[in-house]
């Protein structure tokens, strides 16, 4: 279903996901089709520390805020939910008379996830949040792993995640046979970072730097 005022952003060269979208929010007494009505992160706030926000007409200022990697939730007129998956990056807000402009934007793929049918950035995704999910419970501190997660330049740790799992399944045969459509589609995803310029000699050791 179409959104209204809804642009995507261009895809970094990658087949998997996008490198972000702008949207027009309407406050919520504006009766309308289908509109955004407010979106869902975990930001970074003037202190530095990691907190759950939502950007919504009335009560969100103008300005920036750093995205901490995880999931990202825009929320629709109609109930709807849409979902994505992004390494690190940036909201950006502007106000436009009674709505307020919101932008999401990072320097690496963005992976739109679906609520109908599971997709292959789905799988990447979930495969990538497993990751962080396992390297955040062994923290010893919880705040100090969010605010170095989110510090992280998102290209270098989006390739970094990848490098893991393509290790992974390059190691357990079994696990590559089951997961032989996401093993081939990350090794495209990783080819065409490659091509672009955009894949590391050597991976982030992304672990390390968080604490984990």
């Amino acid at each position: 279903m179409q959104l209204d005022r809804f642009t995507i952003h261009d895809a970094h060269l990658s087949h998997l996901g996008i490198g972000g979208w702008s949207v027009s929010i309407a406050p919520a007494d504006q009766p309308r089709v289908n509109v955004a009505r407010r979106v869902h992160a975990r930001v970074v706030d003037p202190e530095g520390d990691v907190v759950e926000s939502s950007f919504e007409p009335v009560v969100t200022p103008a300005g920036r805020w750093r995205v901490c990697p995880g999931r990202v939730r825009l929320l629709t007129s109609q109930d709807g939910e849409w979902e994505y998956f992004c390494s690190g990056g940036e909201i950006e807000t502007r106000l436009d008379g009674e709505r307020l402009d919101c932008s999401l934007r990072s320097s690496a793929p963005i992976l739109p996830l679906s609520s109908e049918r599971e997709t292959l950035a789905d799988q990447l995704a979930e495969e990538m949040a497993l990751r962080i999910a396992e390297a955040r419970a062994g923290a010893d501190d919880l705040n100090d792993f969010d605010r170095r997660l989110a510090a992280l330049e998102p290209m270098g740790f989006y390739t970094a995640l990848l490098a893991d799992i393509l290790d992974d399944y390059r190691d357990k045969p079994d696990l590559r046979r089951v997961f032989h459509a996401l093993d081939a589609a990350a090794r495209q995803e990783r080819e065409t970072l490659r091509g672009a310029g955009h894949w590391p000699a050597s991976p982030l050791d992304w672990r390390t730097v968080v604490g984990a």
